[in-house]
């Protein structure tokens, strides 16, 4: 059975429905692949047309984390726990992007989440 998650799956979908949230999950596979500058090429125009997704925000701020842009991912982490406060992922995230930026009292909050 094929997994509709595998990236080929959910680039034929993204093409077939540019507007669609799949971006994200296309996006975080890419991530997981290694491949940001692919992710962040789906995940900036995502966010754009999704600009209040919660994923998607945390998708792109993921990429920017991995490509050492740590104050655009501080960025869309913090709209990533502003739009789904639940996200443990990026309330870690972010705290980590505190801790290298110098913010170790905001580091600490994010660690309380």
């Amino acid at each position: 059975m094929n997994n509709f998650f595998e990236s080929d799956h959910l680039e034929v979908f993204l093409n077939n429905h540019p507007k669609s949230i799949v971006f994200a999950f296309l996006a975080l596979r890419y991530v997981e692949l290694g491949d940001y500058d692919k992710a962040l090429a789906i995940a900036e125009p995502g966010i754009r047309t999704h600009p209040t997704y919660a994923l998607g925000h945390y998708a792109l701020g993921l990429c920017y984390y991995h490509t050492q842009d740590y104050t655009k991912a501080k960025t869309h982490l913090e709209l990533s726990v502003a739009y789904d406060e639940k996200n443990p992922r990026a309330w870690r995230l972010l705290s980590e992007i505190n801790y290298k930026l110098d913010l170790p009292l905001m580091a600490i909050d994010g660690n309380l989440q």
